[in-house]
């Protein structure tokens, strides 16, 4: 699972099932991303993306809310 938490007080905002590579530099996505009870994600805001599997983490900006078949998130990494 992939925990996306709010850069400042790093409470999860939303999470979503894996992170995968999208075209570009640095651009990733999360899919089947959906925000948590009374959270929203909001574009050009930095937000922790956690594996919860392996506790590794990527500093990344939001540049897409969830949409298309796999409500994939778009994040550009910091």
């Amino acid at each position: 699972m992939i925990e996306i938490h709010e850069s400042v007080e790093r409470s999860v905002v939303a999470s979503g099932t894996a992170i995968v590579q999208l075209p570009g530099v640095d651009n990733i996505g999360v899919r089947n991303c959906h925000n948590q009870p009374g959270q929203q994600l909001q574009t050009r805001y930095s937000y922790l993306l956690v594996n919860t599997a392996t506790d590794h983490s990527i500093s990344a900006e939001c540049t897409a809310l969830p949409g298309g078949g796999m409500q994939t998130a778009s994040f550009h990494r910091n």
